[in-house]
């Protein structure tokens, strides 16, 4: 029997690098398009590998594409499903059938790389979960009201909810009223920014950055903020600072309470000497 071939490729199911056996191999051309920035697309080296971990003969297909005019860095590999693919719950028999089909079709989108619609499917599914227990009360935010209110979730497991069924935001454009009623996850134009905030005991600063992607959803880079300077912002992540300043008092409790934990204090310059950690 003619000894397979092996190479090491990312293991789902193992979770780490592991040999494979190369079951089979297809080399082919195809043609690849580049869509950050968009140029002509030209032909690339397509090698298709079907691998089985000799660990837990779990079998992946491995695709190396290889195209010097579009990707200079080397060889770019994708793996079917992906590598990041998580496995499906162990408790997942014990939904009901809508539920366990909802499940089936949001890892399906996480194998073909539909993120947007494995989240998607993530809030449709945590959606049904609340109906169930509460009913159709009206928007999330009712709903979320409606589970804390009936002893379901607490008012932190409430707020982990929120931003996860909420992420996003809304503004309005110049010349226009923001309607403070509508959610922004079920805002039409909402938009995707990273947040950059600074505070001190005498204010904050705050810069939107709306975040550019390309067709393909692959980050582009940062567009110019149109939004103009807030007074303020409230959220978890905004007024840190606590309201009172420390006093000589709490500064030398905090020092012996740190000391106790084996934090060190070390003036600049000097080489810090961790501590073994206890077992």
């Amino acid at each position: 029997m003619k000894k397979l071939a092996t190479t090491k490729s990312f293991c789902r199911d193992c979770g780490q690098t592991t040999w494979h056996q190369i079951v089979a191999s297809l080399n082919r051309q195809e043609i690849e398009i580049d869509e950050d920035p968009p140029v002509p697309s030209v032909w690339a080296d397509v090698v298709y590998d079907f691998l089985q971990c000799c660990g837990c003969d779990c079998v992946t297909m491995r695709r190396t594409l290889t195209c010097e005019e579009l990707y200079q860095d080397g060889k770019v590999i994708r793996h079917f499903p992906p590598s990041t693919a998580r496995r499906r719950p162990a408790w997942e028999e014990l939904l009901p059938p809508p539920a366990q089909f909802l499940i089936r079709e949001i890892y399906n989108a996480l194998y073909s790389g539909g993120l947007r619609l494995a989240v998607m499917g993530a809030r449709t599914l945590v959606d049904m979960a609340i109906s169930d227990k509460v009913g159709d009360v009206g928007t999330f935010d009712h709903k979320l009201q409606a589970l804390e209110d009936g002893g379901f979730i607490s008012k932190l497991n409430r707020g982990v909810l929120d931003a996860a069924l909420d992420a996003g935001n809304a503004t309005a454009k110049p010349g226009e009223k923001l309607d403070m009623t509508e959610p922004p996850s079920e805002a039409f134009d909402r938009q995707e920014v990273l947040v950059l905030m600074g505070e001190d005991r005498t204010g904050q600063k705050q810069k939107f950055l709306p975040i550019i992607r390309s067709g393909n959803g692959k980050f582009f880079g940062f567009n110019e903020s149109d939004m103009p300077q807030l007074d303020s912002i409230e959220g978890r992540f905004a007024g840190i600072l606590p309201p009172n300043v420390a006093t000589d008092e709490h500064r030398t409790l905090a020092k012996v309470m740190l000391k106790v934990k084996g934090v060190n204090v070390t003036k600049p310059g000097t080489t810090v000497r961790l501590t073994p950690p206890r077992r």
